[in-house]
């Protein structure tokens, strides 16, 4: 039996869609896993620095939909991502993204936030996080204070600068 449609002279393979299953979020190596069911209505904040919740994750029509606010240096706007769609800038740093990853880097190409999909409902989030009562350091080895002598930063996901590299991973997978 074939299970393809033509549409108009051109044959298109079926689609899937998964209702079913989790959502998996990790952040510094600790990992919040929900049913999709229970996940929260309405945003959910998966990381707290006091009262700075800097990312903010809801579910829209069965998809993740993810927003973050980046504070770099006082007095100056916040580098956002506002329902999947990245806004503001900030002199000398760089971004670059696929499809399944995120990277924001400063001006010294340190990593300050990365978001890796590794489904359609999986994120990893890695970074530092800078709010009014401080700052934690977010990355594959945990979480910690930024001066913390033993913390890591995150590797860089991207090569950079992503005007000459854009998508292209700094480990040459792609």
């Amino acid at each position: 039996m074939n299970c393809q449609t033509v549409t108009d002279g051109v044959l298109e393979a079926p689609a899937f869609h998964e209702k079913a299953g989790n959502i998996v979020i990790t952040i510094g190596g600790n990992t919040i896993d929900f049913a999709v069911k229970a996940f929260p209505k309405g945003p959910f904040y998966p990381l707290a620095l006091g009262q700075y919740r800097p990312i903010a994750l809801k579910l829209e029509n069965d998809k993740l939909v993810f927003s973050f606010k980046l504070w770099t240096k006082e007095g100056s706007p916040p580098l956002e991502v506002e329902n999947n769609e990245i806004k503001g800038s900030m002199p000398g740093w760089d971004w670059n993204f696929t499809a399944n990853a995120l990277e924001m880097v400063n001006e010294n190409g340190i990593p300050m936030f990365q978001m890796i999909k590794k489904g359609p409902r999986r994120l990893i989030f890695n970074g530092v996080f800078v709010g009014p009562e401080g700052a934690l350091l977010v990355s594959d080895s945990g979480i910690s204070g930024i001066r913390n002598p033993r913390a890591k930063l995150p590797k860089p996901i991207f090569k950079y600068p992503a005007w000459k590299f854009p998508g292209k991973y700094a480990d040459g997978s792609n």
